[in-house]
């Protein structure tokens, strides 16, 4: 089970994503147990984006999207460092 909220807002950093002034609360699943977080589309990308550029110089850390199949769009993100040893 989770906890749902409205969502007002989406901050990355200091980067607004959603803006609360200028779009329409979303609804927010709040979950600290997991590693799964879940967004709308209109934010997806921003965010995928934001977080490239931030990681881009930490060779340590590899992000791995997958696209929808039938699609050029950006479907799954996830961080890929798992240590095989």
């Amino acid at each position: 089970m989770y906890w749902a909220t409205t969502g007002r807002g989406f901050k990355y950093g200091s980067k607004v994503l959603m803006d609360p002034e200028d779009e329409m609360p979303i609804l927010a699943v709040i979950d600290s147990g997991t590693t799964l977080m879940v967004v709308p589309y209109s934010i997806f990308d921003s965010l995928v984006e934001q977080v490239s550029v931030k990681m881009k110089d930490d060779h340590s850390v590899s992000m791995v999207c997958t696209r929808v199949p039938d699609g050029n769009d950006i479907d799954v993100c996830y961080f890929n460092n798992s240590m095989c040893s």
